[in-house]
């Protein structure tokens, strides 16, 4: 990281940007909480805002009211992939969760489904922007409510002896029905080419399969079709002349849709819908194996490879709210030979949703699918309005104490999602403050390699010199200093420094860092997680002793002696170091200091997965790492270079005693899909997930004793071995045992205080479910552990 700047002076609302990209981002509805989809505009009753602490959220008492049971006839429309979120919620059982009855209804063509809405043959349908805007032209009562695409994910296949899109002029395309989403696929690839409908022939073939059927008979030239026939198509040896997913306009071509007097008549039903819907589709992504049978179910493909590839192009391409820019972009299509639909808005066609909501409604959105700036804002809103308590763990993060007219330091580095460091700014911007964004030059973006952590820890200088990873730079704390910054955001992890302004994190280098249950995850009931787990240390088990064991191969047993809890460790008084709390005594290490025993894994908070390590202490000194591949190589020649040097910190000569058994503490945390990449952050989002120890050996972050030896040239730093499956038992002085973690479990989520505060925001079950589980083979998930530990990241990356 490049650290060396001139000075720089920044007034209202500037942007320093160093290796900047240009973010370009579509004007899309909010992402919102699933259950506060529908509003008043379509005839619903929308919840007002809430602060955290009074959420609109129902009661405890109110949540163990069951819903009363409603029949729902729903109507899918053509034989594709689109209607995986749909079909996966019913055979998840998401409505019958919700007391729905759905009955599924096939009306292959989205102008027949709003006749069957209006008709009342159905309820809910599916249907298209295109037949929608027609349709409230000409005076009916109907809106979309719910996203399914938008853009047409359809491709046009043709023969070998078309070369191009301009090459249909005069030839056959084979579609559903007229006014069907086909239809409006092939029309629009004919505006791409500059073409029209009547350039070339339109032959109605009913079903999608049946264009697949036409082009291998030689009837059709080209067909408009979706996954998996477009997969068939091109097996069949057919040329695609365009995926309109990838290379298309915005544009609506499956949404949902009900009239108004059905949604104005039941809220409610409405709002159980979009849930169940929307869990749908969130398990239809999560869940690669699910989605796929749900596929086959209904569209009996039987081809894995097609198969596959159909829950790849719908797991990308299925979304919540439809976008305004589309909808826009409709109506504008329409209008041009049909003067009623020209003075039509996105809002006479939409349900538009709430600008803000509540943290309960967040917890229900499982990784939201983000575009735009706009869909992260209900989060960067929340964060906003949170205590500032100088920690980096997420949850434990906030901003509340910005006023009108303070001054705001942002400062990232291009590893950062711009669209997540905007929608900080803005949120701060909107609550009257002036921010400024400096970003700082990163690295490019690579895989990681097996030695990172080593690099970005380890120091024989002060870091002053040369910043490690997770810290502050030292410029940049500068600068807010001798800038008078009213509040410096900035830093990935680690400790905060006790600096004369106020200093808080900003550790969400992705989308999926930010837009997530963990953001937001309520303060009161993460707090009161983190407290009962403390306790368990500070009150009832000063003195006791801590056995920590691990299917992996830890086995750990050391004291919790009274003098560490003195009141003179940071992180380890009646105040504890929320979201990473410390089960070990930091350092200065007490004399009589008596771990003894192995610690296991195979990943660190920075670097590429390694094969199993085994460290071994005795008396909380190490002894002796094995296994660990280039990793333990690199730990070996440490620990070899810094085991005669005595450190004022610990008692006897050595470098790597332990220290950190530091736990996780919020269920909501979740793997970013591409762990493989620096911009990732690495495993070190995930050691905090609840009930996730990390185990770390060495000197403690910006210690006295990282001062002392950078200022000798003495090697520094400390490094970590993650274990996911811990459990963690506590004998108290008076002889009882308490199970803090249970096989990864963090006890606290269990105790009734807990779940009767959790349940102020929906489902206790729900709101304090881990999210995430590794899925390590022979531990959570199905095959050899002993393969799996010789070559980890064959299996967490693939």
């Amino acid at each position: 990281m490049c650290t060396s700047r001139a000075d720089v002076a920044l007034r209202g609302g500037t942007s320093i940007v160093v290796g900047a990209r240009s973010e370009v981002g579509m004007r899309r509805l909010p992402v919102l909480a699933i259950a506060l989809l529908l509003v008043a505009a379509c005839g619903g009753t929308t919840p007002s805002a809430a602060s955290p602490a009074v959420s609109a959220a129902p009661t405890a008492a109110a949540s163990a009211t069951p819903a009363p049971r409603v029949s729902l006839k729903v109507n899918w429309t053509a034989l594709t992939g689109a209607n995986s979120g749909l079909w996966t919620a019913v055979e998840a059982g998401y409505f019958k969760d919700e007391s729905l009855d759905v009955e599924l209804v096939n009306i292959n063509s989205s102008s027949r489904s709003i006749a069957a809405l209006i008709a009342k043959e159905v309820q809910i349908g599916f249907s298209d922007g295109a037949n929608t805007v027609q349709a409230v032209s000409q005076g009916a009562s109907v809106k979309l409510f719910q996203s399914v695409t938008n853009h047409l994910v359809f491709s046009i296949m043709a023969t070998q002896s078309v070369k191009d899109l301009k090459d249909l002029k005069g030839k056959k395309i084979g579609i559903t029905t007229i006014g069907s989403s086909t239809h409006t696929a092939a029309l629009q690839a004919l505006k791409l080419a500059g073409l029209a409908q009547s350039d070339v022939t339109l032959v109605p073939l009913q079903e999608v399969p049946n264009i697949l059927a036409a082009l291998v008979a030689g009837q059709i030239d080209a067909g408009s079709v979706s996954p998996p026939t477009n997969s068939r198509a091109k097996a069949s040896g057919f040329k695609e002349l365009i995926n309109l997913a990838t290379d298309g306009p915005d544009y609506p071509s499956v949404a949902i849709a009900a009239t108004t007097e059905y949604m104005s008549a039941n809220a409610d039903v409405m709002k159980r819908f979009v849930k169940a819907y929307s869990r749908g589709v969130d398990r239809f992504r999560r869940d690669k194996a699910f989605g796929i049978a749900s596929i086959d179910k209904y569209l009996k493909i039987g081809d894995p490879a097609i198969l596959d590839d159909t829950w790849t192009q719908f797991s990308k391409y299925l979304e919540l709210p439809p976008y305004v820019k589309g909808i826009d972009a409709v109506i504008l299509e329409v209008a041009a030979t049909n003067a009623k639909a020209a003075p039509l808005k996105p809002a006479d066609i939409l349900c538009e949703a709430p600008e803000s909501t509540t943290i309960a409604a967040l917890l229900e959105m499982d990784r939201p699918r983000v575009v735009a700036v706009d869909d992260l804002m209900a989060y960067a809103r929340e964060i906003c309005k949170q205590q500032e308590v100088r920690r980096t763990a997420p949850g434990f993060i906030g901003y509340g104490a910005t006023k009108p007219g303070d001054r705001v330091l942002v400062a990232v580095d291009t590893h950062y999602d711009k669209r997540v460091v905007e929608a900080v700014a803005r949120g701060l911007r909107e609550m009257g403050a002036s921010v400024d964004v400096v970003t700082v030059e990163a690295e490019p973006d690579r895989e990681f390699t097996t030695t990172d952590e080593v690099d970005v820890i380890m120091r024989r200088e002060p870091w002053t010199k040369r910043p490690r990873r997770w810290e502050g730079l030292p410029w940049i704390e500068e600068l807010a200093a001798r800038e008078k910054y009213d509040l410096l955001v900035h830093g990935k992890g680690g400790g905060i420094p006790n600096v004369p302004y106020r200093y808080e994190a900003i550790p969400w280098l992705q989308t999926d860092h930010f837009a997530s249950a963990a953001t937001v995850y309520p303060r009161d009931l993460h707090t009161l997680i983190n407290m009962k787990t403390w306790l368990a240390f500070f009150e009832r088990g000063r003195g006791g002793k801590v056995h920590v064991t691990d299917p992996e191969g830890t086995d750990l047993r050391y004291t919790l002696f009274p003098e560490y809890f003195d009141g003179t460790r940071r992180g380890y008084t009646d105040v504890p170091w929320w979201g990473h709390l410390l089960a070990h005594g930091p350092t200065p290490i007490l004399p009589k200091e008596d771990a003894t025993g192995t610690v296991s894994g195979t990943t660190s908070h920075f670097q590429k997965p390694f094969p199993k390590i085994r460290v071994t202490l005795e008396n909380g000194r190490l002894e002796r790492v094995e296994g660990g591949g280039d990793y333990g190589d690199a730990w070996r020649a440490l620990h070899e270079e810094s085991k005669d040097t005595q450190y004022p910190c610990f008692p006897r000569p050595g470098l790597f005693w332990l220290w950190e058994v530091a736990i996780g503490t919020n269920p909501k945390i979740q793997r970013p899909p591409n762990i493989h990449l620096l911009s990732s952050g690495g495993f070190e989002w995930e050691r905090r997930r609840s009930g996730i120890i990390h185990v770390g050996l060495g000197t403690r972050w910006r210690g006295s004793e990282e001062v002392w030896a950078g200022e000798r040239g003495i090697l520094y730093g400390h490094l970590h071995v993650h274990l996911f499956f811990p459990s963690l038992v506590i004998e108290t002085p008076k002889g009882e045992e308490l199970t803090v973690i249970d096989k990864g479990q963090l006890m606290a989520l269990s105790y009734p205080q807990v779940r009767d505060l959790a349940a102020k925001y929906g489902d206790p079950d729900r709101i304090l479910a881990a999210e995430w589980s590794p899925g390590v083979p022979g531990i959570d998930a199905p095959g050899s552990y002993e393969e799996y530990a010789r070559e980890p990241a064959r299996f967490i990356y693939r």
